[in-house]
């Protein structure tokens, strides 16, 4: 397989660089998140689900929680202004 020099300009080299450390540092966050989720399982901090309507059913559960007080506020603004 034939090879050749490739010549990059200082600019190209510092976006190929930035790259690199862009990089490393998404790896960097991806090490750490799997090591706290392995840390998790090892202490018993997980849930198992029978099927996955339990799973779906029990995913829903958060979500509702999570957009809670949000619904709330789209219902303050949907209120029509009283007529006085």
């Amino acid at each position: 397989m034939a090879t050749g020099n490739l010549v990059l300009t200082d600019h190209a080299a510092s976006l190929v660089e930035q790259c690199e450390s862009g990089d490393a540092d998404r790896f960097a966050v991806l090490r750490k998140a799997a090591q706290e989720g392995i840390a998790d399982i090892d202490a018993g901090r997980f849930k198992t689900f029978e099927s996955k309507q339990g799973l779906r059913e029990h995913l829903q559960g958060i979500a509702a929680s999570a957009l809670k007080p949000y619904k709330r506020s789209l219902w303050a603004l949907s209120v029509e202004p009283s007529k006085d």
